[in-house]
């Protein structure tokens, strides 16, 4: 039986090779990964409403995680592209505040706080795709 090897390499080798599609599919697996993880807790600490104020925080990151990731990817650069991490970080932040502000069951069932989890495992998830797509980027600019 021959085991299948998870080299780091390897691993990065198939980020490398994600389109725009293949990075918001990613993604939206780490989201919904993360989802999974706090889901429970959500539902220990505050019940109904936790794994409502979770679902809605893992929702909004989703969604600003993505249109970051179109942005970025139409902007022309790694510096240009800066621009869709700033379209990132506006629209969850504002996002999440006028919901915290508006929906006093998701504020007291910590909305706040699941938001700002899954606003860190977004950044770290898009950071990794983001240098796989520079280096995707290099290694063509390199070869032409």
């Amino acid at each position: 039986m021959v085991m299948a090897s998870h080299n780091p390499t390897t691993i990065w080798n198939s980020l490398c090779k994600l389109r725009l599609v293949g990075r918001a599919v990613a993604l939206g697996f780490v989201i919904v990964a993360a989802w999974l993880i706090a889901g429970p807790v959500a539902v220990f600490l505050s019940g109904g409403n936790g794994i409502i104020a979770a679902t809605v925080a893992g929702a909004v990151c989703l969604v600003g995680g993505e249109a970051g990731l179109l942005v970025g990817s139409f902007a022309g650069g790694p510096l240009t592209a800066m621009k869709g991490g700033m379209v990132r970080m506006f629209g969850i932040l504002s996002a999440g505040l006028a919901l915290h502000a508006l929906l006093p069951a998701l504020a007291a069932a910590g909305f706040i706080f699941y938001l700002l989890a899954f606003y860190m495992v977004g950044l770290f998830a898009e950071t990794i795709l983001f240098l796989a797509d520079s280096s995707r980027a290099s290694v063509i600019k390199r070869t032409v």
